[in-house]
């Protein structure tokens, strides 16, 4: 059997290897016997084991790094860390190998017999790895040197594939799918693709509901180094008509469930091609008869991998446009405002968040629930759900938590929330149902998630008097990955206090749309920064704390000066028996339509409490939401609604 040494920046091969290991190492041709090339010894190193991960069909000699940066220091008083760039790298083993990691740091004694110019100078430090194995399905990747971080984020799901293959990756009604069946399905998903004549950089549009089918249909395509389209098809037939035609999908991938739309919606039919998710087999079949692991296409950060639609203020879609760096940059910021840990159960009913989920190393158990209509679902099935599976970790639209109360949320320890206006009376619920849960508001959108965050436990007595004394609705602190400013229409910065439009720019934070259509309305530059502009008005208070007060285009202007609309709200939602409330301008007039709860008439309450916002109108009515979370006002059809 074969056997590679890296040594000094020089990949040595004096044999005949796999073609496959030196491809993934970039030498080209592929070293035959005793052909040395240049090449980087920590991606080299990194690479070799993703190739192991996956390829693995022969016997490892060993691997060698004779690390030229090796800091002198960095190897620690006992020589015991490997990598010169990477000091706080613990010591490894995988119990069961038929061999160990060995790692030391040395003077380097001279120069190596033969006249290699990348081998180390005398003054440098050597590093040696070695590991010995036996050819398995599931290899773990080699200990690299110097990490090389991964970029396409099926990389990441892959080493949880490997260091945790039998964990569950998602639980839903139909069974359970490990990260190792998952691993599998993607790849199935991905020779699919290709035997149906894609390559990488062609767009698919996926249609399938939250399922192992969702996220193998989608892990599958950034395998192969498609991108993917998001659509709604309850955006309707013209709005299709208009992201297919900008976004010029080369491929329909589609549930078995999902493929009927093309009969109902036109412009899904003007996709070449068509193809079931999962091939005229069921997934659970493909399980058990696993294929080869393919590994992943190497693509650069900006390489496009998701775009999705949103609306824009002329009616054409804005087309969010997502790279794999972006992503991966979301990833960390989500993992770190939920505090994810490798392990966890995640009930799930957002699909970005269950990704972000899967690439922690969690297990996503996926509601049992008509998530397309998150205020009307069932809360049976989900509450035997939480009891039978016990979760750790929720994060979820309002109106989907509101369903689930007054239930038991007692095994759940941390409860997330947004998507839409998160209002205190909420969290006081959640916290009663799960009183040892840590229960937060979360603010984002779908340009930037998450911008901030706050905890039940800040909703303190000042910050509640300041909500019902109109200061608008806490959202507390930006999370540290963002850069938040309020900024003036002319984009210069706010004082303390000063109400302006909401803007942030970070890695996570899109830069930009398909095609430039829409930045010049939703981005702006700043300090050799791109900002995102929310279209959100708010203000930081002394603290630090964002404060949100409503859209900016729904700030009413009149005689009397500026009300912002979720000063107004936030404030009526304090009042017993109020289910919704939204403040609008017509004709003039202040006017509040108010929902009740049941047979409440909470009116009397709200005029005695908004007396300082010289609402000159009350309505009771049935308010209108939104169609994806049911719980954002739907202000143009409630305008609608009022005229009529």
């Amino acid at each position: 059997m074969g056997s590679t040494v890296l040594w000094g920046g020089v990949a040595a091969h004096p044999w005949r290897g796999p073609k496959g290991l030196c491809r993934q190492l970039s030498l080209h041709p592929p070293p035959r016997r005793g052909i040395r090339c240049p090449i980087h010894g920590g991606p080299a190193l990194a690479a070799a084991g993703s190739v192991l991960a996956s390829r693995a069909r022969w016997t490892v000699r060993g691997f060698c790094l004779c690390h030229t940066r090796l800091r002198a220091a960095a190897a620690g008083a006992a020589g015991g860390y490997p990598g010169g760039e990477n000091p706080r790298c613990p010591p490894w083993t995988q119990p069961g190998w038929p061999g160990e990691i060995t790692h030391r740091a040395l003077p380097c004694r001279g120069r190596p017999p033969g006249p290699d110019p990348g081998h180390p100078c005398p003054d440098a430090r050597w590093q040696c790895l070695a590991q010995y194995g036996r050819p398995v399905h599931h290899h773990p990747p080699l200990h690299p040197l110097s990490q090389a971080t991964p970029v396409n984020l099926t990389e990441i799901l892959d080493q949880w594939a490997s260091t945790a293959p039998e964990r569950p990756a998602i639980i839903e009604r139909q069974g359970s799918t490990s990260f190792a069946q998952l691993q599998a399905l993607s790849c199935g998903v991905a020779q699919g693709l290709r035997a149906a004549g894609l390559g990488a950089g062609e767009r698919v549009v996926i249609l399938a509901p939250m399922s192992a089918a969702l996220y193998a249909g989608l892990l599958g395509a950034w395998r192969m180094g498609a991108t993917v389209v998001a659509v709604d098809p309850g955006a309707g037939s013209a709005q299709l008509a208009r992201i297919i035609a900008r976004t010029a999908p080369r491929a329909l991938l589609a549930s078995a469930g999902a493929l009927w739309l093309r009969w109902r919606y036109p412009p899904l039919r003007r996709i070449p091609l068509a193809l079931r998710l999962g091939g005229g087999f069921s997934l659970r079949r493909r399980m058990d008869r696993p294929g080869p692991i393919l590994a992943p296409c190497q693509v650069a950060e900006s390489h496009p991998a998701l775009l999705t639609a949103t609306s824009g203020s002329t009616g054409e879609p804005k087309i969010a446009l997502r790279s794999h760096g972006l992503l991966r940059a979301q990833h960390k910021a989500i993992a770190a405002a939920l505090g994810s840990q490798a392990g966890d159960i995640s009930l799930a009913t957002l699909a970005i968040f269950a990704l972000s989920d899967l690439a922690s190393g969690q297990t996503v158990l996926i509601a049992d629930a008509n998530l397309r209509r998150p205020g009307a679902i069932d809360p049976r099935p989900v509450l035997r759900q939480i009891a039978q599976y016990r979760p750790q970790v929720v994060v979820a639209s309002p109106a989907f938590l509101q369903r689930l109360l007054p239930g038991d949320l007692s095994p759940l320890s941390r409860i997330f929330t947004g998507g839409a206006p998160v209002f205190p009376q909420l969290l006081d619920r959640l916290a009663q149902a799960a009183p040892a849960a840590r229960i937060a508001a979360l603010y984002g959108s779908t340009e930037a998630e998450p911008i901030a965050h706050l905890d039940h436990g800040d909703l303190d007595q000042s910050t509640r008097q300041a909500i019902a004394g109109g200061s608008g609705l806490a959202a507390g602190k930006a999370v540290a990955e963002v850069d938040c400013r309020i900024l003036r229409a002319d984009g210069s910065d706010c004082d303390p206090q000063e109400a302006g439009e909401i803007c942030v720019a970070g890695d996570h934070v899109i830069p930009g749309y398909l095609d430039g259509l829409g930045d010049g309305e939703s981005k702006l530059r700043r300090d050799g920064r791109i900002y995102h502009r929310s279209g959100d008005c708010g203000r930081l208070d002394a603290k630090g704390q964002l404060w949100l007060l409503g859209r900016m285009n729904a700030v009413v202007h009149d005689g009397r000066g500026l009300l912002y609309p979720f000063a107004v709200e936030a404030a009526a939602m304090g009042i017993a028996g109020v289910r919704r409330c939204a403040l609008l301008a017509r004709g003039g007039s202040r006017l509040l339509a108010v929902e009740a709860e049941g047979n409440a008439n909470p009116l009397p309450a709200l005029e005695q409490a908004l007396a300082w916002a010289q609402v000159d109108q009350m309505i009771p009515c049935v308010i209108p939401v939104d169609r994806r979370h049911n719980a954002k006002v739907d202000y143009p059809a409630l305008r609608r609604q009022l005229e009529v």
